[in-house]
């Protein structure tokens, strides 16, 4: 099967929480999106009928937000005040197993049950994609710790740590059993017509594909979801989140 890229999005500007004095900084930021992928699978097949049994859209986006670790609210004078955390990072293997299954990656005799090994399969699906270079690592926990001297002014401390949103959404077309009927009744009425049969068969290939490209067009343009009372498709969607290496650390008023 022809798999082809049809639409691709990236914008991989990285924006900072804020915390301001006064107002209490949010557990979580807005989800930016960073990229969206769309692409199309079709059916091979020589055989007419064939063709109408598989066109597949497959859309990979990536997401990311910041996720409030912890938070400080210092007074003025006193010592130098020390703040530790604990720095989380990375997935357990269940949860790699769980999402190599989504992307149709085997963890059996090749991968194993090492968590590096699939770990690198996951990473180097996910980059094939989306055309990016992600490295997902085996879950980590470091503690970190941040000195801070004696201030002359109440302050606000905050620890985000950034999170990777990764989702797949997949649309699978197939014919339904009337169109399916209905072309064969066309098909073996215009038999005796010898070669002239095509041509009743193609307005029903033309019917079909229109109403499958009119739903294409609309989830191509607003991104793939599920759209009610349309039974000539099934749809698909899968969502992991993955915590990253990076943590930022903030502080209103800044620190002296």
């Amino acid at each position: 099967m022809k798999e082809e890229l049809l639409y691709e999005y990236k914008d991989t500007t990285l924006v900072q929480p804020e915390v301001r004095f006064g107002i209490l900084p949010p557990s979580k930021t807005e989800k930016k999106l960073v990229s969206r992928y769309v692409y199309k699978k079709e059916n091979s097949s020589q055989e007419i009928w064939r063709k109408l049994e598989l066109l597949e859209l497959k859309e990979f986006v990536k997401e990311q937000y910041w996720v409030l670790v912890d938070f400080f609210h210092g007074q003025p004078g006193g010592r130098e005040r020390e703040i530790s955390y604990t720095r989380e990072t990375g997935l357990t293997l269940q949860r790699f197993e769980e999402i190599a299954s989504k992307l149709d990656i085997s963890s059996s005799q090749e991968v194993g049950v090492d968590g590096f090994k699939l770990g690198y399969k996951v990473s180097q699906e996910l980059s094939r994609l989306t055309g990016e270079s992600i490295t997902i690592a085996e879950k980590t926990s470091k503690k970190h710790t941040t000195k801070i001297p004696p201030q002359s002014f109440e302050w606000y401390f905050a620890i985000y740590q950034l999170i990777d949103v990764y989702k797949i959404n997949k649309v699978h077309y197939r014919l339904n059993s009337t169109s399916l009927e209905e072309a064969l009744k066309l098909r073996s009425i215009s038999l005796p017509l010898a070669g002239l049969f095509l041509y009743p068969f193609k307005e029903v290939l033309a019917r079909t594909d229109k109403a499958k490209a009119d739903v294409a067009k609309r989830n191509f343009a607003s991104g793939l979801k599920q759209y009610s009372g349309n039974s000539d498709y099934t749809f698909k969607s899968e969502t992991f989140e993955v915590p990253t290496l990076y943590f930022c650390e903030k502080c209103d008023p800044p620190l002296k």
